[in-house]
C-alpha cells in the first residue's frame, strides 16, 4: 500500500499428497499441542489454502531505531498481532531486537478460523554477526508458544557463495518428562542458493 505499509501472502494448491499415511504422536501429554498437531494440519486442509496473510506497518522513530505493527495469518498454525522494536546501529555488527505478540491457534483448515488455545508469547533477541567470516550469534530470551520460558542459542555462518548453515538449541523451564523424547529442542539446518547450485555445475 505504501513503502512502509504492506500485505504479505501465500495462497496454495496441493494437486496431490500421500498425508493420510502420516501417523499422528504427540510428544508430550503435559505441554499444549503447539507443533506436535502438524498431521491435523496436513491432513485436514483443502486443497486451496491459505499459508499466510501478513498486514505489516513500519516506522522509523529514529537513527537506528524502528517499530513494527503487524497482524494476520503468520504461518500454518498460528494467527494474532503484535509488535516489534529493533535497534541497529548503522556503525555497528550487532542488533537488539524487542517482540511481544498475542496469537491464537488456527484451525485445522487454514482458512480464516481459530481453535481455542491462545497464548501471549514475546522475546528479546541479540545479534551479532562477524563481517570478515560470515559468522552470525544469536541469543533470544523470553516466553515460547507452549508458555514455557527459556532461551534458544543460535549459531550460523553464511559463506561468500551463499551458502549458510548453522546449529541451535532451546533450554526452557520445563523438565525432561514434561518435554518428553530428546529432553530439550535442537537441530541444525542449511541455506542453499539457486546462484550456489548453478555456480557449483559450471565447474
Amino acid at each position: 500500500f505504501l513503502s512502509n505499509f504492506y500485505l504479505n501472502t501465500a495462497i496454495s494448491y496441493q494437486l496431490s499428497n500421500s498425508f493420510k499415511r502420516l501417523r499422528y504422536f504427540p510428544d508430550s501429554p503435559y505441554l499444549p499441542h503447539v507443533r506436535t498437531d502438524v498431521v491435523k494440519y496436513l491432513n485436514n486442509r483443502p486443497d486451496l489454502y491459505l499459508n499466510s496473510l501478513q498486514l505489516d506497518k513500519l516506522r522509523k522513530i529514529s537513527n537506528g531505531h524502528y517499530l513494527k505493527l503487524s497482524a494476520g495469518m503468520y504461518e500454518m498454525m498460528f494467527g494474532g498481532y503484535g509488535i516489534e522494536y529493533l535497534w541497529k546501529p548503522f556503525a555497528l555488527n550487532l542488533s537488539l531486537g524487542l517482540s511481544l505478540y498475542q496469537v491464537k491457534q488456527r484451525d485445522f483448515e487454514q482458512r480464516l478460523g481459530f481453535r481455542d488455545y491462545e497464548v501471549d508469547t514475546g522475546h528479546a533477541n541479540f545479534i551479532y554477526f562477524h563481517p570478515y567470516t560470515g559468522l552470525s550469534i544469536d541469543l533470544s530470551v523470553g516466553k515460547y508458544l507452549a508458555g514455557d520460558k527459556g532461551y534458544t542459542f543460535d549459531v550460523s555462518r553464511r559463506f561468500k557463495s551463499g551458502f549458510k548453515m548453522g546449529a541451535y538449541f532451546t533450554r526452557t523451564n520445563i523438565s525432561k518428562i514434561e518435554y518428553g523424547e530428546g529432553s530439550f529442542d535442537k537441530g541444525f539446518y542449511f541455506e542453499m542458493p539457486f546462484s550456489f547450485l548453478r555456480s557449483d555445475a559450471e565447474k
